[in-house]
């Protein structure tokens, strides 16, 4: 499991669907270009914020009515150790689809100029956008929800690297210089997790 670098900071994603016990989350390595003078909780909100916004992933509108989003954690890699703060929300999405069941996810690639296994990164992210009805028994999804999904990641991220919070990849072996991500790419085909799932 990569490590946070020091000068880097990871986002958590946080959300519930509901009568899920628990909450769930994704994560994004930042390269923030004002790291020294921004605390985690300033981080934390201005990323909330961008993927709040209108036509962005975790917008009420965008969300299934059986979708809360929860806000964002930020954990800032320092010298002396890590500093985290959670900038926190309870924002019910608004629309009417069902989602697919609680272990499905949009599989989000994180594309880089970089080759080989160690410069690609993928995020589980909620299923909140996919309306239940539009996915077959294999896990794809129609086009017009890939559309509307990537548009809202596609818009979130060039909304990150223009406040100077720029995504990157991570590394658990040497050399540890994160790998700078180039664009979000959604998958049309759902990927599941089963060892999230309860026993």
């Amino acid at each position: 499991m990569p490590s946070i670098p020091v000068g880097f900071v990871q986002v958590d994603f946080l959300w519930q669907t509901t009568g899920s016990p628990r909450s769930s989350l994704c994560t994004l390595g930042i390269d923030d270009e004002n790291f020294i003078t921004h605390t985690p909780i300033i981080i934390a909100t201005d990323i909330s914020t961008i993927v709040q916004a209108a036509n962005r992933p975790f917008n009420a509108a965008r969300m299934s009515s059986e979708v809360r989003y929860l806000g964002v954690q930020a954990t800032k890699q320092l010298e002396d150790g890590p500093l985290s703060s959670t900038f926190s929300v309870s924002v019910l999405g608004t629309a009417t689809w069902k989602i697919p069941p609680n272990n499905a996810a949009v599989l989000v690639n994180k594309v880089t100029a970089g080759g080989g296994r160690r410069n690609r990164g993928r995020m589980f992210v909620c299923p909140s956008g996919v309306n239940e009805a539009n996915a077959d028994a294999t896990g794809f999804m129609v086009s017009g929800d890939l559309t509307n999904i990537q548009a809202d990641w596609s818009t979130a991220f060039a909304a990150m690297t223009a406040a100077g919070y720029n995504p990157v990849i991570f590394h658990a072996t040497a050399p540890f210089t994160p790998t700078p991500i180039t664009n979000l790419s959604v998958q049309q085909q759902m990927a599941t997790q089963r060892r999230r799932m309860r026993r």
